[in-house]
C-alpha cells in the first residue's frame, strides 16, 4: 500500500470546519505505507472519531468520548467493525470519576464491570494507534504538570494503568517515552494540537501526519478490497524460523522479519555503531541442542537472543543469554552478552530483500536486508 495521496482526491477532504464543530485527522505511516488513517470531530465537550486500520486486514474502530468542564475525560465508548459493517468488537465503555474508571470488558464471554484505580492522569488508550489520543496525553501533562500519564484499554487482566512519562520540551514540543526507554517526540501548534509526531527512535517506527479530513468508510472499502486481492499491508512483521542440522547440532532461529516499505535501512532504519535487535518485535532467539561453533567461538547447547552491531569498520554479532521480552524488552544488556563475535558484510549481493532475512547456508549464517548485509561461519 503506498501513501494514502496516491488516492487523496478520492477520499481526503480538505472543506472547512462548520464553526460550531471542528473536523480533524492524521495519516499515520510506516515507512512508505499507510498505517492507519483517523478522522474526528470535536463538538463542545464530545468528540466522535474512527481510526481505519489495515494489519493484519482492515478493520474501523469507532470511538467517543466525553470531556468534564476541566478538559479531562468523563466517558470514552469503542467498539470495531468490519468495513461491511459486521462488528469486530461490540461497544464498550469507560467511565472516569475521580481517581476511579468503571470499564466494560469481555470476560468469558459475557459482559462484566470493573472498577479500577486511575491516579493521576489516566486515561483511555484510544485505538492503541491514534495520534489524537497521544495529543490528548500531552495536553494533559502540560494542563496538569504531571511527567507521567496512564491509560487503560479493554482487557479484562488489567488492573492498574500502564504509565509512560512525558516530557513537554519548550513551548511547542513534547516527547512520550516507552516502557523500552524509546523516545517519540511531538511537534504541537500553539493550541496544543499536534502538527506532526515522530517514532522513528521507537521500534515501531511511526510518522504521524495531521490531515483536514478524511473518508474512512472509502479508506476502508479500498483496503478491504486490496485485502481480498492478496495486496493488502498484512502483518507489519512476519515471524519466521530457519532450522538446520549443522554436524550433530539441530538449529533453529526464531525471529521477525520487518518489511523495507521504501526507507533506507543500513545506516538509517538500523543505525551503525549501535545495538540493534536483529528483526522485530519477540527477541531473535538461537536454539541448538549441541554445542555450535561461530565465528571461531565456541557456543554451548541452549538457548540464546541474538544482536547485531553493524559498523562503516567492524561489526558484531551479539551472543546473549537473554531471551525473553516484547520489542526489545528487556533490552539488550550487555552483562549478559555471552559472546561477541566479528561478522563481515555479504560477500555476494542480495537480490533487494524487501524484508529481512536470515539464512543457514553452506556453513554460513546470513543476515540479509535490503541489497546488504553480513555473515559470519557456522558449524557444528
Amino acid at each position: 500500500m503506498q501513501w494514502i495521496s496516491k488516492f487523496a482526491a478520492v477520499v481526503l477532504v480538505s472543506l472547512p470546519a462548520p464553526a460550531h464543530a471542528q473536523t480533524r485527522g492524521f495519516i499515520v505511516r510506516l515507512g512508505a505505507d499507510t498505517f492507519a488513517v483517523e478522522r474526528f470531530t470535536r463538538n463542545g465537550n464530545s468528540v466522535n472519531g474512527a481510526v481505519v486500520r489495515h494489519t493484519p486486514v482492515t478493520t474501523i474502530l469507532r470511538y467517543s468520548i466525553t470531556f468534564n468542564r476541566d478538559s479531562s475525560i468523563a466517558n470514552y465508548r469503542e467498539s470495531i467493525v468490519n468495513p461491511d459493517g459486521n462488528v469486530v468488537q461490540p461497544e464498550l465503555s469507560m467511565t472516569f470519576a475521580g481517581d476511579s474508571v468503571t470499564r466494560e470488558v469481555i470476560e468469558n464471554g459475557q459482559r462484566v464491570l470493573k472498577r479500577n484505580a486511575a491516579p493521576g492522569v489516566t486515561m483511555p488508550a484510544v485505538g492503541g494507534t491514534s495520534p489524537y489520543w497521544q495529543e490528548l496525553a500531552v495536553q494533559a501533562i502540560r494542563r496538569t504538570g504531571a511527567n507521567q500519564f496512564g491509560f487503560y484499554g479493554f482487557g479484562p487482566a488489567q488492573n492498574s494503568p500502564n504509565t509512560f512519562e512525558t516530557k513537554i520540551v519548550g513551548t511547542d514540543s513534547a516527547e512520550i517515552i516507552f516502557n523500552q526507554g524509546f523516545h517519540r517526540g511531538f511537534k504541537l501548534n500553539r493550541r496544543g494540537e499536534l502538527i506532526h509526531g515522530d517514532a522513528t527512535n521507537t521500534t515501531v517506527r511511526l510518522q504521524l501526519t495531521p490531515i483536514r479530513d478524511a473518508d474512512i468508510a472509502a479508506i476502508a472499502r479500498k483496503w478491504a478490497a486490496n485485502d481480498a486481492a492478496g495486496k493488502g499491508m498484512g502483518t507489519p512483521s512476519t515471524r519466521d524460523t530457519v532450522r538446520a542440522t549443522l554436524g550433530a547440532a539441530n538449529v533453529a532461529i526464531d525471529y521477525g522479519r520487518p518489511a523495507k516499505r521504501g526507507r533506507v535501512i543500513w545506516g538509517k532504519l538500523v543505525p551503525l555503531d549501535t545495538v540493534w535487535r536483529l528483526g522485530a518485535n519477540f527477541p531473535t532467539t538461537l536454539t541448538t541442542d549441541k554445542p555450535l561453533d561461530i565465528g571461531g567461538t565456541s557456543l554451548p547447547a541452549g538457548s540464546y537472543s541474538l544482536w547485531l552491531v553493524p559498523s562503516a569498520g567492524q561489526s558484531f554479532l551479539l551472543v546473549n543469554t537473554q531471551t525473553q521480552g516484547w520489542v526489545g524488552v528487556p533490552m539488550h544488556d550487555a552483562a549478559q552478552d555471552f559472546a561477541k563475535i566479528a561478522v563481515r558484510k555479504h560477500s555476494g549481493k542480495p537480490a533487494g530483500e524487501e524484508r529481512f532475512r536470515i539464512r543457514i547456508e553452506n556453513g554460513k549464517l546470513m543476515m540479509l536486508w535490503d541489497d546488504g548485509g553480513y555473515e559470519v561461519l557456522i558449524r557444528g
